[in-house]
């Protein structure tokens, strides 16, 4: 990789993504028509996924902050369009 260190290489797989969605019934409904996957664990607030090697964990947006504590959440206007790398926090 161009102007990267050895050290900073990718791992060799992704296990989970978690993604906050503003509706927790839609996104569930979505990933089991499209992908045709069963829910591994629900609640009022996420859902989760085995998509193969790798768990898609949806988060209900308005949930997020007591889900994810201690730990802080993004708020979409801090994210920003980067055309190589995706999204990035200003």
């Amino acid at each position: 990789m161009t102007g990267h260190s050895e050290q900073e290489t990718w791992p060799q797989g992704v296990r989970a993504i978690t993604l906050f969605v503003d509706d927790i019934e839609e996104a569930k409904r979505f990933y089991r028509q499209v992908f045709g996957l069963p829910v591994r664990f629900e609640d009022s607030n996420s859902a989760a996924f085995d998509f193969g090697n790798t768990i898609i964990n949806l988060l209900a947006e308005d949930a997020a902050h007591s889900l994810v504590e201690p730990a802080t959440v993004a708020r979409r206007s801090s994210l920003v369009a980067k055309p190589a790398y995706g999204y990035s926090l200003r």
